[in-house]
Formats: structure tokens, sequence, C-alpha cells
């Protein structure tokens, strides 16, 4: 998930792509299981944050389109 400006609760942008994302693809690799990118869907979407780090219903409802999107 995106995190918009600084975040909330010492998660920030810096932390997801430096730690987060790569964790999850190598695990992901290494049980040979595919990644559904919520990143890029929420991406851009700044008022779905409304504490900066947590989707409201409507980061929600961008994250099911994603996901039925991948599994479709």
């Amino acid at each position: 998930m995106p995190v918009i400006g600084k975040g909330n609760f010492g998660i920030n942008n810096e932390m997801v792509h430096g730690e987060i994302i790569p964790l999850v693809k190598q695990v992901a690799a290494e049980m040979k299981l595919e990644v559904i990118d919520l990143y890029t869907a929420l991406d851009g979407h700044p008022e779905v944050f409304p504490d900066r780090v947590h989707p409201n219903d409507d980061g929600a409802t961008l994250m099911a389109k994603a996901v039925h999107a991948a599994l479709d």
C-alpha cells in the first residue's frame, strides 16, 4: 500500500519500498506464489487514506477491484 506523506505509526514509503515490498516478493518467489499489486491500485488516491496509512471504504473498494481483476 502507498503511504501518504510522512505516514503515521512509524510507517513511510521508504520502508514500504525498501523493506516490505522486497520481503513480500522474496517470500512469494520462494513459495512460488503470485503477488497482487495493491500498491499500484491505490497509488495516486490519497483521499482514501484518512490517517495516511489505512484505506477507508473507498480504498477497500479499489483493493477489491484489483484483487478481482488479478484473479479473473
